[in-house]
């Protein structure tokens, strides 16, 4: 629902890996359930080209979860049988997909050491605090609402005694919960808080398929998919054991549906609806950027929010913030003369621009030739760092053509 109204819809990349192992899990439970595993393999072999990491995220609980299955089988030979043939079956839907390479994690790779320099630059973690609070105002709670993460670990210690089968889906949240929190326990990108045996540090340096996704956060979306599998499951147990009512658990899902719909977060920078255009109060800067071939930049130049991508839908051009590839446009950067957007990243991180950026800047040269218009984003930095801005393309011969309490344009 978050997706939806902020306007785009990532999450849905998710739906081929996990009606996949779904699919797969169920096949080797009996031979009338084993064609279940030709969809399975087919949806697997999709998933990887979608987004190689997905079905990596899901492996835990995909592996737990056959397991379980062995173990509540009262034919045990029959369901390794299922599962070894199973395993061919869907290996041939994913093998060709892997065969030439895992092209939709293969540009995220990173290399070098797993150290604070490399992991803690521009990511996003959860914290624990994010993940189990129930207070109802915050960015953090807009993925992992509280309600769903307290749901699951109390009916699952109610009902730990039926536990095996939702059990395998929620340690697979748990672990993925844990890898969420990145390389420090605070969320925070400075180098200070990194530790170095956590668990998302030595994964990312000791298993290598994980460089493809260096992201936290995507390891935190992977734990929400598997707690909302884990929880009509868990309850499903639960009213068959206490309640002795089995519709009864329809009632107490719907319950928590509502409640969860309830409290669920909106960030701070969540438009109340899609209308458009999305600034009513900004006049749509004429001569778009795609037709003059103009470079255009935003501050903060690494950002995130609804309103930074409206911005860009609704006013289109070719940006000098970075790609999906962060690691390749820092670098791109680091070898560049780019005097002006070094001189803006270094006071967005607090420092002070080098002063041969700064000769360069009064000079009149500012290192890209196309760039003819800079906004700034007020609502998303603080004010002395927004003043530091406003002086640097002033001093770089920026002149002002749009004001109001959300923006600042600056065009060369």
């Amino acid at each position: 629902i978050y997706e939806v109204e902020g306007g785009y819809v990532q999450h849905v990349w998710w739906a081929p890996a996990v009606a996949g192992f779904a699919f797969s899990i169920s096949a080797v439970r009996s031979w009338r359930h084993f064609p279940l595993i030709l969809p399975g393999g087919l949806l697997l072999g999709l998933s990887i080209p979608v987004y190689a990491m997905i079905p990596f995220m899901l492996l835990p609980w995909a592996v737990m979860a056959g397991l379980a299955e062995i173990v509540v089988a009262k034919k045990r030979k029959g369901v390794l049988l299922r599962s070894v043939v199973g395993a061919i079956i869907a290996s041939c839907f994913v093998l060709p997909q892997i065969a030439g390479g895992l092209e939709s994690a293969g540009p995220r790779l990173f290399e070098g050491p797993a150290n604070a320099n490399t992991l803690m630059i521009g990511l996003d973690a959860f914290t624990l605090k994010g993940w189990f609070d129930m207070g109802l105002g915050g960015y953090d709670l807009v993925r992992s609402p509280g309600v769903l993460v307290w749901s699951c670990l109390l009916f699952s210690v109610l009902s730990l005694r039926r536990g095996i089968r939702f059990v395998p889906p929620l340690l697979g949240g748990l672990i993925m919960l844990g890898i969420s929190l990145g390389p420090s326990m605070d969320g925070g990108s400075g180098t200070a808080g990194f530790g170095e045996f956590l668990p998302y540090s030595l994964l990312m340096e000791h298993v290598e398929i994980a460089r493809g996704c260096m992201r936290p956060i995507r390891y935190g979306v992977a734990a929400i998919m598997l707690f909302s599998i884990n929880l009509p499951l868990v309850l499903t147990s639960f009213s068959d054991r206490f309640v002795g009512f089995k519709s009864m658990y329809r009632i107490l899902a719907g319950a928590l549906i509502v409640l969860a719909l309830i409290i669920q977060v909106r960030p701070s920078a969540q438009n109340a609806s899609l209308s458009w255009p999305p600034f009513p109060e900004e006049p749509r800067i004429e001569g778009s950027g795609l037709e003059t071939g103009e470079v255009w930049l935003d501050l903060p130049v690494i950002g995130r929010g609804e309103n930074r991508f409206a911005q860009w839908a609704f006013n289109p051009a070719p940006r000098m913030n970075p790609p999906h590839d962060l690691g390749r446009w820092r670098d791109k950067v680091a070898r560049s003369n780019y005097f002006l957007l070094k001189s803006l990243m270094a006071i967005e991180r607090g420092e002070t621009p080098d002063e041969r950026w700064i000769r360069s800047l009064e000079r009149g040269s500012i290192g890209v030739d196309r760039l003819s218009r800079v906004t700034i984003h007020r609502r998303a930095t603080s004010r002395a760092i927004e003043e530091d801005w406003v002086e640097l393309i002033i001093l770089s011969g920026g002149e002002r053509i749009v004001a109001n309490q959300r923006l600042l344009v600056y065009q060369f």
